[in-house]
């Protein structure tokens, strides 16, 4: 199937979305659809030979699969971009975009990840300070959360996780979701430290690795020694996120 074909199914699903916020500009849409701007923007370019990532197709369709009313308008370009994926991905991974509301969460997916990482905050987080800083793509997962019992809302309107419990993320769900922590960083003036942003490359022996990992764990210990300490705590919800990784699997 040709690429072209593909990219006009995504344009007219797009263009059915726009029509129901108009008012919203490309960057808010592509928020609440929870991809980069640039893929929407590539999607509506009229050069045929753009290329797109199969992920971020994978998370528009599935979006648009969510939101749009059903039709068979939008069920033939589903089915468009759907043989498409059929092709490339085979036929387990499509079934994303087809997924009914299941009992069993999926973390592995985007909003439902991010929803449950932002109520981890212990004083909690509305729902409407939920959706302003994720988008509205995140509505869906919002209530999945707390249909399930994995969030709570208090009588006050804040959300968190069931009972206050700690959370632990698996380090295969951290790695997954690490472009989704990277894709919410900003570049901001000088004088607002609100983030930050920095990479280290060496090639190094065994020793200096372990070396440069338990500096890594002091670290973390005492980012987590002020993000706990309730003196501290207020409304800006923040996350730190620390890697070390080398380049090859064999460390000699």
């Amino acid at each position: 199937m040709g690429l072209s074909l593909v990219k006009q199914s995504l344009s007219n699903l797009l263009q059915e979305y726009r029509t129901l916020r108009p008012k919203l500009s490309l960057r808010s849409l592509s928020r609440n659809i929870g991809v980069n701007r640039y893929f929407l923007t590539k999607i509506l370019d009229q050069n045929d030979k753009v290329k797109f990532s199969l992920d971020e197709m994978l998370i528009f369709c599935k979006f648009i699969k969510e939101n749009l009313p059903d039709s068979p308008q939008i069920s033939r370009e589903l089915t468009v971009v759907q043989d498409f994926f059929s092709e490339h991905l085979g036929s387990s991974r499509i079934k994303l975009i087809h997924q009914n509301e299941n009992p069993k969460v999926d973390f592995y997916d985007r909003f439902n990840f991010l929803v449950l990482v932002i109520a981890c905050c212990d004083k909690g987080i509305t729902r409407k300070r939920i959706l302003d800083l994720l988008g509205e793509g995140a509505c869906r997962s919002l209530k999945l959360l707390l249909k399930t019992k994995h969030l709570e809302e208090l009588p006050n309107g804040v959300v968190r996780v069931l009972d206050g419990a700690p959370v632990v993320f698996s380090p295969a769900l951290l790695a997954y979701h690490g472009p989704d922590f990277l894709r919410l960083y900003r570049l901001r003036p000088r004088e607002q430290i609100r983030n930050y942003l920095d990479i280290k490359v060496q090639s190094l022996t065994k020793e200096a690795i372990e070396k440069v990992i338990e500096l890594q764990k002091e670290c973390d210990k005492r980012i987590l020694e002020i993000i706990v300490n309730e003196e501290n705590f207020g409304m800006n919800p923040m996350f730190s996120l620390l890697c070390v990784e080398t380049f090859v699997d064999e460390v000699i």
